[in-house]
């Protein structure tokens, strides 16, 4: 009975996992962890270990609070450190896949201050969004000013965008639409706009316009986007592609440098505009409202324990959002691997309820059914939306079935 299988819910689901083969843990391979300071947690620990073969030696008891909250420096002192021990001595090989933590181990960990520097790396992402938006805005006059007036370029660039436009044009907003509603508008009056410019008869008026939508797009769209509709045979103003390409290529290995930087005011605002170079005026505002959430998430974020424990041999991950899955099978089957992407990680699971006594009688009924088997209906519930989920879900009812 050593080597009887522990049918938790993780080996169920690895089970569909078309990734690799998957097999029912068995018991060498789970850590049974309690909390000494929750009454009852210990004794559930050794019930569970008990009815599934576990040894005794593989039960590790915690002292931290019992609440269902943690703070994070406790979190790490007295649940994480303890844990990493404990593997670090007992597990050289490597054996143990599972964490199963049973009722009493707090559930949450609660989010940590934002630190001076995130709280002015907020402020300033902030304001950075608030002048993006009021650039698309901008972006919207000037737009609607082309092909009807055509004045002398004051460079032979496609910036500053200024330059490239009558000076008495009043490019500031009065009041703004949200972001998405002008992004939209641009989109349709561009699409307008090209073919005005294309009907225009005086070749050098024409040249004037095609420069002016042309550094409109880059402003707005950035580096990327101009390169793939950049024409052939493209005007004196407008750069080649090679010189897109280098400056594209130059704009990412500094994006790379500072994404790698601890998150301040200079490196928000250093990577704003390099993304601003790249994706434009828009990419850099979706940019900005992406990190002002993460860091958002931080100030009011929590996270569960289960899935901290996790990432329990990652160090220093960022704390701000959530970092990619590796066992996530589009991440597993692409070649390419995400940034952040965690470079181990361990199953965790939880035997929990309202009450130690809700969480002993869960082990006992799942004991008690395996003895004497349970009548009733398994509904799963495969609705057709998600192809490749449901397929995952008719193989797992062919195995319930088998």
């Amino acid at each position: 009975m050593r080597n009887r299988a522990v049918p938790i819910l993780f080996a169920l689901a690895a089970a569909v996992v078309p990734a690799a083969r998957a097999t029912a843990l068995v018991p060498e391979e789970v850590l049974v962890v309690a909390n000494a300071n929750a009454a009852g947690s210990v004794a559930l620990a050794k019930y569970y270990a008990l009815g599934r073969n576990i040894l005794p030696e593989r039960i590790l008891v915690l002292r931290c609070t019992p609440d269902p909250e943690v703070a994070r420096d406790e979190y790490n002192t007295r649940i994480r450190d303890p844990i990493r021990e404990y593997l670090k001595r007992h597990d050289r090989a490597g054996k143990i896949k599972c964490l199963a933590l049973v009722w009493g181990v707090p559930v949450r960990v609660q989010g940590a201050a934002l630190t001076d520097e995130l709280r002015k790396a907020l402020k300033t992402l902030k304001t950075l969004r608030q002048r993006l938006h009021a650039r698309e805005a901008v972006h919207l006059k000037l737009l609607a000013s082309v092909g009807g007036t055509f004045p002398q370029p004051r460079t032979g660039k496609l910036t500053p965008l200024g330059k490239l436009f009558a000076s008495g044009i009043n490019a500031s907003p009065e009041k703004m639409e949200s972001h998405g509603k002008l992004v939209a508008a641009f989109d349709r009056r561009m699409r307008y706009k090209i073919g005005v410019v294309a009907g225009i008869a005086d070749a050098a008026k024409r040249r004037t316009a095609s420069a002016q939508l042309a550094a409109l797009d880059l402003d707005a769209r950035g580096i990327t986007y101009l390169l793939k509709h950049l024409p052939e045979q493209p005007a004196p103003a407008l750069p080649t592609k090679d010189q897109l390409q280098q400056r594209l290529r130059a704009a990412e290995a500094a994006m790379a440098r500072h994404k790698a930087a601890p998150e301040t005011a200079e490196t928000a605002r250093r990577m704003v505009d390099l993304v601003s170079k790249v994706k434009g005026a828009r990419g850099a505002y979706a940019y900005c409202d992406k990190r002002i959430k993460a860091i958002e998430w931080v100030n009011k974020g929590d996270a569960a324990v289960d899935s901290e424990l996790a990432l329990l041999w990652e160090k220093d991950y960022g704390l701000n959002g959530w970092l990619p899955n590796p066992m996530n099978w589009r991440i597993a089957a692409s070649a390419t691997k995400p940034a952040g992407l965690p470079g181990r990680i361990i199953m965790a699971c939880r035997i929990d309820g309202p009450t130690a006594r809700d969480a002993l009688r869960i082990v006992k009924d799942s004991l008690a059914a395996e003895r004497t088997g349970l009548s009733g209906k398994f509904y799963i519930d495969a609705g057709g939306k998600y192809p490749y989920y449901d397929k995952n879900l008719t193989e797992l009812a062919r195995i319930l079935k088998a």
